[in-house]
């Protein structure tokens, strides 16, 4: 499966809105970051951190492609913003 990524490894706006207005949707990525339920257990309580290690270990096991772990950003919060907007 060929996954619609920029060459720095990171998500197209562009390609999924044309992907979607072709339904041409099989070769979509889903990039998951926060598990906040599990197996109907609420795990909004636990830290983030705990959260996303469980998240990790659920998509090792899971071997689905089109989901993928986001890695933590570097970047601080309000230029992940700003880059979202535009």
């Amino acid at each position: 499966m060929e996954k619609r990524l920029l060459a720095r490894g990171g998500p197209d706006f562009g390609q999924l809105q044309l992907a979607l207005a072709n339904k041409d949707t099989e070769d979509i990525a889903y990039f998951v970051f926060d598990l906040l339920y599990l197996n109907g257990r609420d795990l909004r309580q636990l830290p983030l951190r705990e959260r996303r290690t469980l998240l990790l270990q659920l998509l090792a096991e899971a071997s689905v492609p089109e989901l993928c772990f986001s890695a933590d950003f570097s970047h601080d919060v309000r230029g992940i913003l700003a880059s979202a907007e535009s």
